[in-house]
């Protein structure tokens, strides 16, 4: 099999870069938030301002990527290849997040999702659902 040099989009990278910066920006207020309780403005700010939308914002640049891959994949022929790595990659950003969670708040929290188990979880999910639709699933 002869490698095809991947096409990069600037824009979907940028997008990346401030999903990326947004959720950094987001864990760094949502933590300085703990010790400023007392005023409702850094709650506020830190947990609503930039905590949904970065998070949002990053689910939606990772669900636009592996459409994009979908895409190109489709146009090599190699969607089976495509749907194998993306499968494999979202159970590993879900265990991940599983990890983090035990990790940070114990077992008894484990089934509070945050980005990561909800990322590979999405990341799984859509591979299927597009692996159906190219007929990997049901052999057509």
């Amino acid at each position: 099999m002869n490698p095809v040099k991947s096409v990069r989009s600037v824009p979907v990278d940028l997008m990346r870069a401030i999903a990326i910066v947004g959720m950094v920006i987001c864990h760094t207020i949502s933590f300085m938030s703990y010790y400023l309780q007392e005023y409702a403005l850094s709650n506020f700010i830190g947990g609503q301002v930039f905590g949904d939308f970065p998070a949002a914002f990053f689910l939606f640049v990772a669900g636009l990527s592996l459409s994009l891959t979908l895409d190109q994949a489709a146009e090599r022929s190699t969607v089976q290849q495509w749907a194998k790595r993306n499968r494999k990659r979202g159970f590993v950003i879900f265990l991940l997040g599983l990890i983090f969670c035990v990790l940070a708040w114990g077992f008894d929290q484990l089934f509070i999702w945050g980005i990561l188990t909800l990322a590979g979880s999405s990341i799984f999910a859509l591979t299927f659902l597009s692996s159906v639709r190219f007929g990997i699933v049901t052999g057509k």
